[in-house]
């Protein structure tokens, strides 16, 4: 009996160290006690990234613009210079600050990986995510789609003008003598414009006998494609002679979506302000169109939202479960599906993402388990008990 005893004394100790093998605090206020050599790892918390093409048109280098319609069938609207081209949507991840948790080893190993933001990444695992890009790094990327310095198409801008002149002589004056003076004229737009024109058709014509086999010349299948591609770039940039210059300006948003109790589940939120003559507007433009970023919360996770704050249900008779924290248990969270809509008067974009700050916290079991997190949204993605 008394060895029982001594049996008993030992493994009392040992269950009480491996049940309480960390401690996790949310951080709030002044710690209790002294630190003790733990990390510290944040929730994350979603903002919706939009980033916007805008096409710019420099009508500058235009120079036969008003001929565009008349000897190509183009139309050319000089007075909206800019457009809407594109927008990427993309979810960020980034720590939120009201709920940031210290986790303290005490009697056993335990191994905690976060990313370089402070999220929980993987907890007594060797997995190793690839690191996601840096969305800060760049908020500004303008892609230029200038060609070669332009020129007013492959022709003089004089050209020689012969006139006539007849001179009479003679007591009579029946007989006469043509005299020719030479002089040398300077081509109007128009001119200029009708040569540039003929240009690009003879271009598109032999691109046209590329495509068909019709080119006549003793070139290889390399060689051909070389000349094919070294015409649809001269006919490129003798367009632009007519339609200008088209440059292409990425400019970054973001979208904090707020999570207050009197929000609804729609949110609109105003980006910017668009002007097709000055692009970005400033907010006192009253011309200028405002141009929206909406929010539609999915509502998806009600029941996994009850079910974690152990909510009975009512056809039960079981006792509630108690909802208090765990200090003994990580916490993650489930994010909530929402549609983002990109809103312009030209299209509409949309795209589903996962908030995180919609969602709801749940806990990992107090036990020794192995596992790893999404760094975007911080949904556990692999869970397995040792």
């Amino acid at each position: 009996m008394k060895i029982l005893k001594k049996c008993v004394l030992l493994l009392l100790p040992l269950f009480v160290f491996s049940g309480c093998s960390y401690t996790v605090r949310q951080v709030k206020g002044r710690p209790s006690q002294n630190l003790k050599g733990g990390i510290f790892y944040s929730l994350p918390k979603t903002r919706i990234r939009l980033a916007v093409t805008f096409e710019y048109t420099n009508f500058d280098l235009a120079p036969y613009a008003d001929y565009a319609e008349k000897l190509l069938g183009i139309e050319v609207d000089d007075s909206r210079a800019w457009r809407i081209a594109d927008v990427d949507i993309s979810a960020v991840a980034e720590p939120d600050p009201d709920h940031f948790y210290y986790v303290e080893p005490r009697f056993s190993d335990i191994s905690v990986q976060v990313s370089p933001k402070g999220l929980l990444r993987a907890i007594n695992s060797s997995f190793v995510e690839t690191a996601a890009p840096d969305e800060y790094s760049v908020e500004q990327v303008d892609r230029l789609d200038i060609s070669e310095f332009l020129y007013s198409a492959a022709n003089y801008n004089l050209y020689e003008q012969v006139d006539t002149l007849y001179t009479r002589h003679g007591i009579s004056g029946n007989s006469e003598n043509a005299v020719l003076i030479r002089s040398s004229v300077e081509k109007t737009d128009e001119q200029r414009a009708e040569e540039t024109a003929k240009q690009i058709s003879e271009i598109q014509q032999k691109k046209m006998e590329i495509l068909y086999g019709e080119y006549e010349s003793s070139y290889n299948e390399n060689a051909l494609t070389f000349v094919y591609s070294s015409l649809d770039k001269e006919e490129k940039r003798l367009l632009q002679l007519f339609t200008g210059v088209k440059t292409e300006i990425t400019k970054v948003f973001y979208v904090d979506p707020e999570v207050s109790k009197v929000v609804v589940d729609d949110q609109i939120v105003e980006l910017f302000r668009f002007s097709p003559q000055t692009g970005v507007a400033d907010s006192t433009d009253e011309e200028a169109i405002p141009i929206y970023c909406n929010l539609t919360i999915e509502n998806s996770l009600r029941a996994v939202s009850r079910y974690a704050k152990g909510k009975p249900s009512k056809n039960h008779n079981h006792k509630k479960t108690s909802a208090r924290s765990n200090t003994s248990a990580f916490k993650y969270r489930v994010p909530e599906v929402t549609r983002v809509n990109f809103i312009t008067p030209g299209f509409t974009k949309q795209k589903t993402v996962k908030v995180s700050q919609f969602g709801t916290i749940v806990e990992l079991p107090s036990r020794k388990v192995e596992a790893v997190f999404d760094q975007r949204t911080g949904e556990l993605q692999y869970l397995r008990k040792h």
